[in-house]
């Protein structure tokens, strides 16, 4: 009886901490405005529209933000940013290399 009182109170215990921590990491996410600033750092372009989606199979983070940018040569390229880290994942579109910016030369 106690060995199964104590398998149920570890079960719980479990299934209560698992859900303060997909509480607490939904709320540490980034802004859509920090994530667009984010796709700003790497390529030159206005923002069209972001949205948040779940993770693609080969990515590792929970949640991403898909930013859409006008290059300055109207190119449309996708940028995708992890939405708790704010790591570049991914970018896809025409023209990419025109729009990427690069690091100042190091001196």
């Amino acid at each position: 009886m106690q060995a199964r009182r104590a398998i149920i109170t570890g079960l719980l215990g479990l299934a209560m901490s698992a859900s303060f921590s997909g509480h607490a990491l939904s709320q540490q996410l980034l802004s859509s405005s920090e994530a667009a600033a984010k796709a700003r750092e790497r390529f030159s372009g206005s923002v069209l529209d972001i949205e948040l989606d779940d993770a693609r199979g080969n990515e590792r983070a929970g949640k991403v933000y898909e930013i859409r940018l006008i290059t300055p040569d109207s190119a449309i390229i996708r940028v995708r940013i992890d939405a708790t880290t704010g790591d570049f994942l991914e970018a896809a579109g025409d023209n990419l290399i025109p729009a990427l910016k690069r690091p100042d030369k190091v001196r």
